[in-house]
């Protein structure tokens, strides 16, 4: 940059301080020296400037391209912030680019605030449902305002919201669980469960608790109520046993189905006195549980020596014999269960047979007997090989259940039906009753 060096007005302020040839060129230096300086800092500030304004406009374009750019602008304003590029004026590039930003930066400013609140949002429910949020990609420092991340964050909270939802929900089911639970055992909650249960808390770990805790109370619940199912059926067992009509359930508040330890200490009480009771009654029992054999015997048509055999024993332990005459009833009964249609079609043949040699015996029939006769006769002739087929199979069957024929009047039944014949599918099918019986039995266990 070249100056004109005009020193008229100061050559006269020089002359008047009196100073000489030497000392004027001196000066001339020093206002020299100034005046270098002075186009060195022009320079310098104006090169700042320009470097200034050239890393504003790539500022100001890189903040347009992340945010503006996002929000998926018409192609038209597309175009125009790219033709901003191609402007040479400084001056002029940076204010197109700086009043292209303001135009959109309300909308950029409002875009931001809803993403920060969804990602506060979304942080803050991840951190009360004990999830890493870190797992949903949310790039909190991204410059990305555009409509489908706006999207994505509200889809994401509204997740975590359901997620929320479903576990306030199963805490409120557990809360009633719980309380029903103890209301029905007639206990209290520790002060910890109680405190989880007023509080309504989605966490995992809070409701983990509270499901553990759940089910340790209906693991509590059902011993329980095995427990004093057992020592209700010896209370009703002994008090049957004792003669005590009326059912001992009835006495009992099952209205109120509390399974306390107050209702379990109750019955061990009546269950106590029950014992007391009959070894006090001891040998009157055991006179009716051996009245009772003997009607069983005599409906399983056992002989004498079979009723004697099952009563006889006899043990200076009166509670010791008592033992074994009800394991002999119990069984007997058992026996007379599995019997009952074989019993039925016993007396069925054997009553049909009796009619039949009865009418065979008579010499005279009037008019109304022969009628009476011929359906005797019809009833031993087609009726009653298909009840001693039915009667041979359910004998086999028994055997194949207990081990050993079924006894009638000394022999087994089944040698007086020699006569009947079995197919092998008939056998095969008595086999397979006793296979699904079987099935069943272990089913039910």
């Amino acid at each position: 940059m070249e100056t004109k060096d005009d020193f008229s007005e100061l050559i006269p302020i020089w002359d008047r301080f009196g100073l000489n040839e030497k000392e004027i060129m001196e000066e001339k230096e020093i206002y020299f020296e100034k005046i270098d300086t002075i186009k060195q800092s022009y320079l310098e500030k104006t090169k700042d400037l320009r470097d200034k304004l050239i890393k504003e406009c790539q500022l100001i374009k890189e903040g347009i391209e992340k945010s503006v750019m996002s929000l998926q602008l018409p192609n038209t304003e597309i175009q125009a912030f790219r033709n901003i590029d191609s402007i040479k004026p400084l001056i002029e590039k940076h204010r197109m680019y700086h009043d292209f930003y303001e135009k959109f930066r309300p909308i950029v400013i409002e875009q931001e605030s809803k993403i920060n609140l969804l990602l506060k949002s979304i942080i803050d429910l991840s951190n009360e449902l004990e999830y890493d949020s870190n797992e949903f990609n949310l790039d909190i420092n991204g410059y990305d305002v555009s409509p489908s991340r706006l999207s994505k964050l509200e889809s994401i909270l509204k997740q975590l919201l359901t997620h929320k939802n479903d576990r306030l929900e199963m805490h409120s089911t557990l809360s009633t669980q719980i309380t029903e639970c103890l209301n029905t055992l007639g206990m209290k909650a520790s002060q910890k469960i109680e405190s989880l249960l007023v509080t309504p808390c989605p966490s995992e770990n809070h409701l983990s608790i509270l499901q553990e805790y759940h089910e340790e109370l209906l693991l509590l619940k059902q011993e329980r109520k095995d427990h004093i199912a057992k020592l209700i059926f010896e209370i009703e067992c002994l008090r049957e046993v004792i003669g005590i009509n009326e059912s001992y359930k009835e006495q009992l508040a099952l209205g109120n189905h509390i399974l306390s330890q107050e209702l379990i200490h109750k019955l061990e009480i009546v269950l106590d006195q029950l014992h007391q009771k009959k070894l006090e009654m001891l040998p009157d029992i055991i006179e009716k549980c051996k009245a009772e054999i003997i009607s069983i015997c005599g409906e399983l048509k056992c002989s004498e020596e079979e009723i004697s055999e099952n009563i006889g024993y006899h043990h200076s332990n009166e509670l010791e014999y008592f033992d074994h005459l009800q394991k002999i009833k119990i069984q007997l009964r058992h026996v007379l269960i599995d019997s009952k249609d074989i019993l039925s079609l016993i007396k069925k043949r054997e009553d049909t047979i009796h009619e039949y040699n009865t009418i065979s015996t008579m010499e005279k029939i009037d008019k109304n007997g022969q009628l009476a006769a011929d359906k005797i006769r019809r009833r031993y002739k087609f009726a009653l090989p298909r009840t001693e087929k039915k009667l041979c199979l359910l004998l086999v069957a028994y055997k194949e259940k207990n081990g050993k024929d079924f006894i009638f009047n000394r022999i087994p039944y089944i040698e007086n039906l020699k006569h009947i014949k079995l197919s092998q599918s008939e056998l095969h099918s008595v086999k397979l009753r006793k296979r699904s019986s079987l099935d069943r039995n272990i089913l039910n266990k």
